[in-house]
């Protein structure tokens, strides 16, 4: 059962919807939905990306989506978020947008499995709080 701090989070942030997507791709494009190490093939010896694999999730999004998995559940120890960062500048808003892809992320996945994590649930919504208090 989710907490009503993560309740209320969830609410308000999809009354604020057009507000958090204003600076957002308006063109859908087709994303992995699941993107991240574990799902990537490295030749062992050059380290090239060879191949990307579980494209079970795979649908048309706003192309910020595939960024969420980076560094999310393991942290951002490669620092690949970062690095993608400073080579594609992303549009205005994105840690906004990124906060809510998280949070709506971990709600999917409720809906979806039979277990959540509670901690997990109120960490995302603190952090989606904490975007919409500081760019809306």
């Amino acid at each position: 059962m989710l907490s009503e701090y993560v309740r209320e989070v969830a609410e308000r942030s999809l009354a604020r919807m057009d507000e958090i997507f204003a600076g957002a791709h308006r063109e859908a494009v087709l994303v992995h939905s699941d993107y991240h190490l574990a799902n990537l093939l490295m030749d062992s010896k050059t380290f090239r990306l060879t191949g990307v694999i579980d494209p079970l999730d795979a649908e048309w999004a706003d192309p910020e989506v595939d960024l969420i998995h980076l560094e999310w559940p393991w942290g951002d120890e490669h620092h690949l978020l970062t690095r993608y960062q400073q080579r594609v500048a992303l549009p205005e808003g994105f840690p906004l947008r990124y906060a809510f892809y998280q949070f709506w992320y971990a709600m999917q996945n409720l809906a979806r499995l039979p277990w959540h994590d509670p901690q997990e649930d109120h960490r995302l919504a603190e952090a989606l709080d904490q975007a919409m208090r500081a760019f809306l």
